[in-house]
Parts: structure tokens; sequence; C-alpha cells
């Protein structure tokens, strides 16, 4: 930090200029949606489309969950996004606010429409400064004051644009990026040690759960019995850009929840109400097509539902527990029973015959209460930011954050 104090004393004794993103960048654009243009994952796919999700840390990281695209595909993103690079990325859509430098070769991939592409003036700021900026609490809270929209959040092109920043000469821009770099790699070191403890952990509660679920003694009781089971609609409805109910699928399952994304497409109203599905404060969500058994709970959401999710919407809240369900539907031996009812070869499909014939063990709702609180204290402990080592992990990326801001607060330039 002493050496940035004398930078900056040196440099700029009376505070830093300031400028707008428009001022620092050659241009912007970004990537392109697939919708009439392209198919993602198709035989001949070999290229990775990159979205919100693989912009990580600061990074692009491909995963085996990337959509792939062709070559054909990549020259028309391409043609549009000019990636190279040293460009800035940014989610505009959904999850708002992610950054990513490119620091790869881009000859096997490119972005969706939802990434915003910033190409830095080299000259003026250096492009991992830009990026550390655009995380920032200044930057980010500016963003979040200019972004539109409810369920789905994007930014507008006006609003990125004239995103203030300072912008202090480049030998201190460059001498941030160093104590960044080597601050980040200390970091990261720790956080590797957490992640893999916590890893380990999940593996232990993933073996207890089972034991839990294996180890009750209680008569069976099919499905049916207890829940109304169906599943979503089977066809292509109408997609409309400004309609009213969000059509889901498996992948939009996650962790316990309904996740929107820029590639969520919506339907009118009008196509929910046809396809007459009654969905309530009882009612558990589950992949069933694809990625078999991801559960979440639904609430309230306007949302409308594909075949690869069935609901089961509990008969009597009295006899079995939503909670319960939820983490039995989870359980190793819920899964084991899956596996033995798949149908299918390139896409498997668990019907609905499978799931209502389905016996799972009912306790009184007394001790289905105790066991899903239980679980829902090693869920915390393994997956709340709150508790545990996920608060551990969490704590380290907040002190980062601190030090970022602190790093990156300078005293604006006087124009008088």
């Amino acid at each position: 930090m002493s050496k940035i104090n004398d930078l900056i004393k040196r440099l700029c004794p009376n505070g830093v200029e300031y400028a707008t993103i428009e001022n620092v960048i050659k241009s912007y654009s970004s990537g392109l949606n697939p919708r009439q243009n392209f198919k993602l994952n198709e035989d001949d796919a070999k290229l990775y489309y990159v979205t919100v999700k693989e912009m990580t840390t600061g990074k692009i990281i491909f995963s085996d969950k990337t959509d792939k695209i062709t070559n054909e595909a990549w020259h028309k993103i391409q043609n549009r996004s000019k990636l190279e690079v040293n460009d800035v990325l940014l989610s505009g859509i959904g999850t708002i606010g992610k950054v990513a430098m490119v620091d790869i070769p881009v000859d096997n991939w490119n972005c969706s429409e939802s990434v915003i592409l910033l190409k830095p003036k080299m000259n003026i700021i250096n492009p991992k400064y830009l990026v550390h900026l655009l995380r920032s609490n200044y930057v980010q809270e500016q963003w979040n004051n200019n972004s539109v929209g409810s369920t789905l959040k994007g930014l507008r092109k006006e609003n990125v644009l004239k995103t203030k920043i300072a912008l202090p000469p480049l030998e201190i821009q460059e001498e941030i990026v160093r104590i960044f770099d080597k601050f980040g790699e200390l970091e990261a070191e720790l956080e590797a040690e957490l992640e893999a403890e916590l890893e380990a952990r999940k593996s232990q509660y993933e073996f207890w759960r089972g034991k839990v679920f294996d180890k009750i003694d209680a008569k069976l009781v099919k499905l049916s019995d207890l829940c109304k089971i169906g599943d979503g609609l089977h066809g292509t409805p109408v997609y409309l850009d400004d309609g009213d109910y969000y059509f889901i699928n498996g992948n939009n399952l996650m962790n316990g929840k309904i996740i929107y994304d820029e590639k969520t497409k919506k339907v009118s109203k009008t196509s929910f109400d046809n396809q007459n599905i009654k969905l309530d404060k009882n009612t558990l969500l589950m992949s069933i097509n694809g990625t078999i058994g991801k559960v979440s709970y639904y609430d309230d959401e306007k949302i409308m539902l594909g075949k690869s999710v069935a609901y089961f919407n509990i008969l009597d809240e009295k006899i079995l527990s939503k909670k319960y369900l939820f983490y039995l539907l989870q359980a190793p031996k819920s899964i084991r029973y899956y596996n033995d009812s798949l149908t299918g070869s390139t896409i498997l499909n668990l019907g609905l015959k499978a799931l209502r014939e389905f016996e799972i063990p009912l306790p009184p709702i007394e001790e289905q209460n105790k066991i899903s609180n239980v679980l829902e204290h090693f869920d915390k402990l393994v997956n709340d930011i709150t508790v545990g080592l996920p608060a551990e992990i969490e704590l380290r990326r907040r002190q980062y954050e601190y030090y970022r801001n602190k790093l990156l607060s300078f005293e604006e330039l006087s124009c008088e």
C-alpha cells in the first residue's frame, strides 16, 4: 500500500480523474442468442458457448455443463461480438454484474447475447484493472440502481456506458493489478483448501442422509396415494418475449429453487391456463428428463412446466410433510429406484407411472418433521453461506472484496 500511496502523491496529488466507461473503451458489443440463428449442442458441435455460468472469479471457466456450438455458429457470433484477448466481459441479463477478462485463446468459444463485450483502450486503461473496477461496490451499486426488469434483471447499454469509474495513471493501475494478483493467489490457495474440506463434508452428508432413510421403520405407501403427480406440456408452446409466465424445464431446478437465466423462455397466461395445472404451497417439482432427480420447492412463481418437470401436489400436509418429501426424493435409495425405472437411450426419462408406484416410508408426521429438521440442519452446514465452512469461505471472499474496494477508492480530482 505504501508504494500505491507514493505513486498517488507523485502522479496525482490533487486527486484522481474519473471518467465513464464509454471514455475508456473502443467498442461495446455482445454475443448472439441461438434463437433463429443456430442450435445448441448439435452432433457436430465442438466449440463452447459461454453464458454467465462460465464467468467465474474474473475468468472464463468451461465445464461439462457448458453448451456447445458448431464452427458455423461460432462465425455467426464472431461477426457480431468481435471477441478477442483482453476484452472485458460483463453479464448483462439475469445475474447482472459478473465480470471476466478474456485471457485465453478465443478460437474455440464465443458468447451468448447476455454477455456484454467491452474493448478497453489499452493506452489509458489496463484490462485487468478494469475488471477489478467493475467488480467493486462502487460500480456494482451503480448497476443495481439502474437495472431494469422484475424476475429477470437487465442492464441497458446506455447505463453501462455512463458508468462512472476512477481512472488513475497507468502506472498506478499496473501496481494495483500486481497487488491483486498476489493477494488473489494467496486467497485462492486458502479457498481451495476450504472447498476441499467442504466437499468432504458434503460426501459425509450424502452418506448419512442415505442412512437416515434406510433406517426408517414405517409402513410403505405409494406416492400416488399421497400426492397428485403429473408433468408439464408435451409439446412446444408459443414463446413470447414479453410473456407473463416463464417456461420451466429440468435445468431450471437447482438446490431447492427455481432458477431463471437468459435462456429461460416466456409464454402467455393463456398458454398457462390451457395447461390447467394447479401449483400451490404444497407442491414440489422434480426433473424427470435428461438430468434426473433435481428437486425444488414451488413458491408462487409465475411458471409453466415443460415435460421434463414432474409436479407433486401433496394431498394432505398433516399426513405427508413437504420438507420430508423434499429430502426423501433426493435420498440415495430414491435415486437407485429412479435409475432402475429409467427409459430411453440417448435421453433418459423417468415415467410418471414409476413415480406414482414408488413406495416411500411414511412415519408419523412428528417423526417426519424431526427427520427433515435434522437434514435441514446438515444441509445448511454444507450449503448455507451463513453457517459452517460455507460461512468461512464467504468470509474470505468478503475480506478480498473489502481490500479491493479500499484499494480502488480514490479522492476525485476537483474540477474547480
